[in-house]
């Protein structure tokens, strides 16, 4: 009724004229992947006085350098084969008028290649951006050396924090806790003052930051727990508490040059002159020292604790979590992280852009070549579906099905070696690559389900296994259990982690709280649907009191109640 200035283009009296006809589009947001044909259906217009409608389309944008025309622009509806390439947005614009009554417009978007790029600041210290985050609220944090920056689903920036000025630079993607807190390893602008870690709210403020001094270092990622956050300058390790108050360090004679992870029973793994395992109330467990690497280590950790090891130019390692070696694989790897499918297949990528996937016994399944030569990568990412997805340095992103075959390639733009995807629950990935964010939809609804399907085990980057739950899940129905069951938590009593077991005789919606002597909830373990078989979820109790607690389970059909005891 109202659709231009003054109402219509005639630019008639100022009140509504009933007889002006409506534009539409049926469909009038499209995707596609690399091209193709299009149809526009004009002709769900309304004209009010039942006269014939006159059409008439145009291009209101198009990608830049694309020689699109339209053959047809006069039509209620219109064919459109749109090119491969250049990948971009067209806006395409139709107006209906009844020669009498006045005229409207409505306008299509067609997308190609990506829903939607957001060019990102490229000054001279600021160019190199990191593996995108994403936060609970669907938001994306992308960082560089001087500041985070929060963009919208929509891809509209949201806001900026700058710590360059008052603190320094960092150089790792964003750590998410969940509550929504972002952390960052920050080295001080001077080299010789150290750095810290630098809490940031949800909405682009300083929480906290805690100071350390030291020398010069490469900041790493932090890795954050229910209630820990472990973080390391160039030879200490620290764990803080969310209070940002120090619960312990520890230091060594060598740099750490690894990427701290955390396992189920909250072991921090951390390489300097070998692989240190550290028990959370920071002892030294084990120390496995047969090879030697200066090069940058970013493990991973499996369900069974496991843990790979992957290192530039270097043999992949795995080793069991007590310390011994259980196998090595003979490749040259890049600077990326290992991930792991929803089957347990071990997926590695080779500094030449070979993406290799390996069985948990160390064995070779496949190999998937590019046809791009000697290209280093982005670490991979596994989507729920099992497709395997992963940026060449030669500026394609591929898709590479779980039996090796490849799904597609999309050619983007060139990226930061070592730097990773992030996958939302509605199937969009976002990459960074020639400067700018890229949101494209996938065959994929979310990441796979598995103990570490991309870089820094989650979108979130938490670098930590403890909240996923391991499964005993087996296709052989004899496995599945008979009956609803929640066990003991083992070990009981504990300090302060423990492991509490529950069985499932079909597909179930489960939830399971934790509550103290009065009946109070203080926190949820499981919230979500989960396959029939035996499950188990660890509570790090850390940050609780000790004293005795109650964990609940409920089903759609079964609930049960059982004691713990919380001894420090």
């Amino acid at each position: 009724p109202w659709p231009a200035a003054k109402r219509n283009f005639q630019n008639t009296a100022n009140g509504y004229n009933s007889n002006c006809p409506v534009a539409g589009i049926e469909e009038d947001n499209v995707y596609l992947r690399a091209g193709g044909n299009v149809t526009l259906d004009g002709s769900v217009s309304l004209n009010p006085n039942g006269a014939s409608l006159d059409y008439k389309w145009r291009i209101l944008e198009q990608p830049e350098n694309s020689m699109f025309v339209l053959d047809d622009s006069t039509s209620a509806s219109i064919n459109l084969e749109i090119p491969e390439e250049p990948f971009g947005r067209y806006n395409i614009a139709l107006t209906v008028s009844n020669g009498q009554d006045g005229a409207s417009c409505a306008v299509a978007q067609i997308n190609v290649g990506y829903q939607w790029k957001l060019p990102l600041d490229t000054g001279t210290f600021s160019s190199y951006y990191t593996s995108p985050a994403l936060s609970q609220d669907g938001s994306i944090l992308m960082a560089n050396q001087y500041g985070l920056t929060s963009i919208l689903k929509s891809g509209q920036k949201n806001w900026y924090f700058n710590w360059g000025s008052n603190y320094g630079y960092s150089s790792h993607s964003p750590v998410i806790d969940s509550d929504g807190t972002i952390y960052m390893n920050v080295q001080a602008k001077n080299n010789d003052d150290g750095g810290g870690l630098l809490a940031i709210t949800p909405e682009g403020n300083r929480k906290f930051y805690f100071k350390f001094d030291g020398s010069y270092y490469i900041p790493l990622p932090p890795a954050v727990t229910d209630s820990t956050i472990y973080f390391a300058s160039k030879d200490v390790l620290y764990a803080v508490n969310k209070d940002s108050t120090l619960k312990w360090s520890y230091q060594w004679d060598n740099e750490i040059v690894s990427i701290p992870v955390i396992s189920i029973d909250g072991t921090v793994y951390v390489y300097s002159n070998g692989l240190h395992a550290i028990d959370s109330k920071g002892r030294g467990k084990w120390i496995y020292d047969k090879w030697n690497s200066q090069d940058l280590i970013i493990p991973a950790i499996g369900a069974d604790g496991t843990i790979y090891i992957g290192f530039g130019e270097g043999t992949p390692f795995a080793i069991a979590s007590n310390g011994t070696l259980e196998w090595s694989f003979d490749m040259y790897l890049g600077e990326t992280s290992p991930v792991i499918g929803p089957d347990q297949t071990i997926y590695v990528i080779s500094q030449y852009g070979e993406l290799f996937a390996v069985s948990p016994q160390g064995e070779r399944n496949w190999r998937s070549r590019s046809q791009w030569e000697k290209c280093s990568s982005s670490s991979p990412l596994v989507g729920a579906d099992g497709t395997i997805y992963y940026c060449t340095s030669d500026s394609v992103l591929r898709a590479v099905k779980p039996d090796g075959q490849e799904l597609w390639t999309m050619p983007i733009g060139s990226f930061s070696n070592g730097t990773s995807p992030a996958l939302d629950d509605d199937g969009i990935l976002y990459v960074y690559a020639d400067g700018s964010l890229y949101a494209i939809p996938t065959e994929s609804q979310g990441l796979a389900d598995s103990p570490w399907p991309t870089f820094g085990r989650n979108n979130q980057r938490t670098n930590s296994i403890q909240e996923y739950p391991p499964t005993s899940i087996t296709n052989n129905e004899t496995n599945i259990p008979l009956a609803f069951q929640l066990h003991q938590n083992y070990p009981n009593p504990f300090n302060p982690l423990t492991r509490i077991t529950y069985a499932l005789p079909r597909k179930s919606y489960v939830k399971i709280n934790i509550y103290d002597l009065t009946g109070r909830l203080i926190k949820t373990l499981v919230d979500r649907e989960m396959p029939a078989g035996t499950h188990s979820a660890t509570w790090d109790a850390g940050m609780f009191a000790s004293g005795v607690y109650f964990y609940r389970i409920e089903t759609d059909s079964f609930s049960d109640v059982k004691k713990c005891l919380l001894l420090k």
